[in-house]
C-alpha cells in the first residue's frame, strides 16, 4: 500500500509526500501521528493494487487509531452477536441490553469527539496568537472546518443516542 500526503507543516507545503504502509490500521496510524506533529493535511490517498482511496481527512486529529479501532470493532460485534428478533417474539430483557449498549456505544463515541473538540480548539487557539502569519492563518482555517465538523458529528450522535432512549423507553413502557 502506498499513502500519498499533501499539506503543510511549520509554514512548508508536503506535496505528494508518499509512504509505504502494510495496512489500513498503520496507514491511518501514520497520518495521525503526522497531524499530532503539527501538519494540516489537506488531502491524504491510499493506493492499494490499482484501487485509490481519498481518506477523510476531517478524521485525523493526532490520535492513534489502532486502539480505536480495536474497541469499535469489540462493542459492533458484542451488539451484532446479540442483533434484536421481531419484538413479538424476542425475550423483552435482551432486547432492553442490547438497546442499553446501543447508548452506552453512542456514549463513548460523544466522549471520543467531545475530548477531540478541546484537543483541536487548544491547537486553534495555539495558532491564533498574534503574529499570525498566512501559514497560521490557513492552519486556524483548517482547524476552524474541523471543528464545525466535529460540532455537526455530536449533533447526529446526540439524535441518535436520543433516539435509542426513546426506543429503550418504549421497550421497557410495554409489558407482554
Amino acid at each position: 500500500m502506498i499513502l500519498i500526503l499533501n499539506g503543510t507543516h511549520e509554514g512548508t507545503n508536503w506535496t505528494n509526500f508518499m509512504l509505504s504502509v502494510i495496512d489500513y490500521t498503520s496507514a491511518f496510524d501514520r497520518v495521525a501521528s503526522y497531524v499530532a506533529n503539527g501538519l494540516v493535511l489537506e488531502n491524504a490517498t491510499l493506493i492499494e493494487g490499482g484501487n485509490r482511496m481519498e481518506l477523510p481527512i476531517e478524521a485525523f486529529d493526532g490520535q492513534s487509531f489502532s486502539g480505536q479501532f480495536d474497541k469499535i470493532q469489540q462493542q459492533w460485534e458484542a451488539i451484532f452477536d446479540d442483533r434484536p428478533l421481531p419484538l413479538a417474539t424476542l425475550d423483552k430483557q435482551r432486547f432492553v441490553n442490547w438497546n442499553r449498549r446501543l447508548i452506552d456505544y453512542y456514549d463513548q463515541q460523544i466522549n471520543h469527539t467531545i475530548k477531540s473538540i478541546l484537543r483541536l480548539s487548544k491547537k486553534l487557539k495555539r495558532i491564533s496568537s498574534p503574529p499570525a502569519s498566512a501559514a497560521k492563518q490557513e492552519m486556524a482555517k483548517q482547524y476552524s472546518q474541523l471543528l464545525k465538523r466535529r460540532y455537526i458529528r455530536i449533533a447526529s450522535l446526540e439524535a441518535s443516542r436520543q433516539n435509542a432512549i426513546a426506543y429503550l423507553k418504549e421497550i421497557e413502557s410495554n409489558t407482554t
